[in-house]
């Protein structure tokens, strides 16, 4: 299994080109939301970007009226 930091992870992502630029179908899917008060929120999704299968977790607090993501992990599998 291979790490990789925050700091060398992000300009990989900001450089790759996008799937929409490809034309490759993206599917979403809402699996789960489980609140754990007002403000808190815990979300699992799925997404299919060609031959990649994601499942998302993502954890979401609500600041100034917006839900915002401020952590996500993630496992993906090839079809």
């Amino acid at each position: 299994m291979t790490h990789l930091t925050m700091d060398v992870y992000l300009p990989i992502v900001a450089a790759r080109q996008s799937p929409a630029s490809r034309g490759e179908v993206r599917r979403d899917e809402v699996v789960s939301i489980t609140f754990a008060g007002p403000v808190t929120a815990l979300v699992q999704a799925r997404c299919a970007i060609g031959p990649k299968h994601f499942t998302d977790f993502l954890s979401l607090v609500k600041l100034e009226g917006q839900w915002q993501i401020i952590a996500k992990t993630f496992h993906f599998d090839l079809t």
